[in-house]
């Protein structure tokens, strides 16, 4: 037993790197705690009836895309398999937030599911800050055309979504830079249902809005994004990067209590084997 004190430290850095990358390869969905604030932000969604309207802005640039990345590939695969619920996508924060939509989320999702102009329409970016969020609330039509160049008035979608008046749910993927300015300006004048996700640092920016009843449900970071690929049961980045890091703790755990026993043990009875 005492050779496990002298085991080469280049298995045990073998054997962490088969733990980390086998999940990443294959999924394994070890039960997780789901905590109830990320419960309610796949409630909102999965409540929506056909014929539910919203509006989605994606804010977070590719710094961030690490931690929310998963997030937002969760949110919009969960809103294309909602059989006729209908979105509008928009993007205020930065022109490459609505970059990585296009390139990065809804090269995730199968757009197969919902016609677009129909049942979707992305908006791409809206530069302006608070007085686009604010033109754009009041009145859909606002851009005057698409993120294709397409104008608005010949996407079927415009005749039902004018303004946030309109709107069932209103669903924000960001950082915590414009989350204020966001909620301040789109859901919260028109009292519109809405759920946030967003970087762990930016959980307490909005949980004063979970508070005030103005916001209902949260995802933070890369463990809301995992308990959230877990209830829609599809694992993704985020539940697998979950399932790494849970193989590489217990595997780190169960070495040291049993290189302890073994080392108490080895003195225990004079270093005699």
């Amino acid at each position: 037993m005492s050779a496990l004190l002298r085991i080469d430290r280049r298995i045990v850095w073998l054997i962490i790197l088969i733990l980390i990358f086998y999940p990443l390869i294959y999924p394994l969905g070890l039960p997780i705690h789901i905590e109830d604030l990320t419960r309610k932000y796949y409630q909102a969604i999965e409540d929506l009836q056909p014929g539910s309207l919203v509006v989605t802005t994606i804010d977070i640039e590719a710094g961030l895309w690490g931690e929310q990345g998963p997030q937002a590939i969760a949110t919009y695969k969960h809103l294309f398999d909602k059989e006729g619920v209908k979105f509008i996508q928009v993007s205020f924060y930065r022109a490459d937030c609505a970059v990585l939509f296009e390139t990065m989320v809804l090269s995730e999702v199968d757009r197969t599911k919902k016609e677009y102009g129909v049942e979707w329409i992305n908006m791409g970016y809206l530069e302006g800050k608070e007085t686009a969020m604010s033109a754009f609330a009041a009145n859909f039509m606002y851009p005057t055309k698409d993120a294709y160049g397409t104008p608005l008035e010949q996407l079927p979608l415009m005749k039902e979504m004018k303004s946030m008046e309109d709107v069932d749910l209103f669903i924000t993927v960001q950082g915590s830079g414009y989350i204020d300015t966001c909620l301040r300006q789109l859901p919260i004048p028109y009292d519109i249902p809405t759920v946030g996700a967003t970087m762990s640092m930016g959980v307490p920016d909005l949980l004063t809005y979970v508070e005030a009843g103005m916001v209902y449900g949260i995802l933070g970071g890369l463990s809301g994004a995992a308990q959230y690929e877990y209830l829609t049961g599809k694992p993704g980045l985020a539940l697998r990067g979950l399932d790494s890091l849970s193989l590489v703790h217990i595997f780190l755990i169960a070495l040291v209590i049993v290189i302890n026993i073994v080392y108490i043990s080895t003195r225990s009875s004079g270093g005699r084997e």
